[in-house]
């Protein structure tokens, strides 16, 4: 009788042992894949384009430097941001005191006031450190364009040598932000 309590307790001792063993397995935190959060997913698109180097000579009339690169739009009700974060450079301003730099998407402005820097003659023969944005909506889902344009700041004026990267640095960028509409969402990804 001793030895059936005594296998009988051993094997209880050793079930109690492996429960507590499962047990503790269960409550302790395990790695699981999940699928990503589409519902929480980022609302918001970026994309960095490198500037390229690009000059011309500008007159009171708004000239197209260059195109900096290309994005792409998930969705027409999107509001799309586009930031230059580089330096600005005119080699010789005459006739006024200021030239006009302006973001446009597919050759087209911002909403008003937006996209917009200026370099006054004090700057002129420098390169000039230039952080501005334009904003866009309503702009259809599909590739765009976004350019550099520059004008002189009041008419006979004129510049010479309105450039962008003008000595072709790595950190003049452009970043395009897309703000998706609520209810949309977006991989969490940056396209460069």
């Amino acid at each position: 009788m001793k030895r059936k309590i005594r296998t009988l307790m051993i094997f209880a001792g050793a079930g109690i042992v492996l429960m507590g063993g499962l047990a503790a397995i269960a409550l302790t935190p395990q790695e699981v894949q999940a699928s990503p959060l589409a519902a929480f997913g980022p609302q918001v698109k970026v994309t960095v384009l490198d500037i390229p180097s690009a000059q011309k000579d500008v007159t009171g009339q708004y000239v197209k430097i260059g195109d900096v690169g290309t994005f792409v739009t998930e969705s027409s009700s999107s509001m799309i941001e586009v930031a230059h974060q580089g330096r600005l450079f005119v080699q010789a301003i005459r006739g006024n005191d200021i030239v006009y730099f302006q973001l446009r998407v597919d050759d087209v402005p911002g909403l008003p006031a937006t996209g917009l820097y200026h370099l006054n003659k004090r700057e002129q023969n420098q390169e000039t450190p230039a952080a501005f944005s334009g904003f866009w909506q309503g702009l259809p889902a599909g590739e765009h364009t976004v350019s550099l344009w520059a004008r002189a700041g009041s008419a006979p004026g004129s510049a010479s040598a309105a450039a962008m990267d003008q000595f072709g640095r790595e950190d003049n960028i452009v970043i395009v932000k897309e703000y998706l509409s609520l209810g949309s969402t977006y991989l969490p990804t940056v396209q460069r």
